[in-house]
């Protein structure tokens, strides 16, 4: 998984940006995969797939530290 993608960037329609959390292009078997999103910043469609949307730099801004974090800790999750 070393040379995966597990975070990927997108263009909303409607503008923003949008940011994928996965496991790579091909689907994984979730079982006994566990991720800890404590302040709810992704929608997950999986346990293994979340989604953020930001609407603006404003509201990137607005939560930066914890995306960081939360991006940095899903590196780790699944590296």
């Amino acid at each position: 998984m070393g040379d995966e993608d597990r975070i990927t960037l997108g263009l909303e329609r409607k503008g923003g940006v949008r940011v994928v959390l996965h496991r790579g292009a091909k689907v994984r078997d979730a079982a006994g995969f566990a991720f800890s999103d404590p302040d709810g910043l992704a929608k997950w469609a999986a346990v293994d797939r979340g989604v953020i949307v930001f609407a603006d730099l404003a509201a990137l801004d607005a939560v930066a530290d914890r995306f960081d974090a939360l991006c940095r800790r899903w590196l780790e999750a699944t590296a």
